[in-house]
């Protein structure tokens, strides 16, 4: 950020004082479960779970995150879930959350959720598909939607904004910034 800019800063996050998990609002719904992520792969074959544990270390790479095994499921949050893995018996579904959509033979879905982001499912069976283009994904998912870019740049927009009509001796005229 050059020093011109003005810098915005989004609400702080409430911390449940249970399970500690980070929540963009006090007392959002959520599962204080907790749950071990070798739980999830009780079923799994031999094997799926350390790959699962390699996910993991791959989505604590990408900054300041939470990864929270549930009963179904593990999710990634930044200040928002971003990321997470739905166990299978023979690997797991990675989702990831991005801003557009991506194209490769490797996504196996995606949904739509509204016009602000979409989720992405690729299938991971072995330790090559956790390789440096899932990583690439993970880190812009968690740098978006994860760390909710757009709220900033909304907030930072709005704060270069030109100030608001004044009344002057009875007129009304509009304040201008010098740049």
């Amino acid at each position: 950020m050059s020093s011109q800019q003005t810098s915005t800063k989004l609400p702080s996050l409430w911390v449940c004082p249970k399970c500690r998990a980070r929540l963009v609002t006090r007392n959002l719904w959520h599962s204080c479960g907790r749950f071990p992520l070798n739980a999830l792969f009780d079923d799994a074959q031999p094997g799926v779970l350390r790959l699962a544990r390699k996910y993991v270390q791959m989505l604590r790479s990408l900054g300041n995150v939470q990864v929270i095994p549930q009963k179904t499921r593990l999710v990634c949050v930044a200040r928002v879930r971003f990321a997470g893995l739905y166990p299978r018996k023979s690997g797991f579904l990675v989702a990831f959350a991005l801003r557009g959509r991506l194209n490769s033979r490797r996504i196996v879905k995606t949904v739509d959720y509204g016009p602000r982001w979409q989720m992405h499912f690729v299938d991971v069976k072995s330790n090559d598909d956790l390789d440096n283009e899932l990583r690439t994904w993970l880190q812009e998912s968690h740098d978006t939607v994860g760390l909710q870019d757009d709220l900033e740049r909304a907030a930072h927009d709005k704060s270069l904004q030109p100030a608001a009509r004044v009344s002057l001796s009875g007129r009304s005229r509009e304040r201008k910034r010098r740049g």
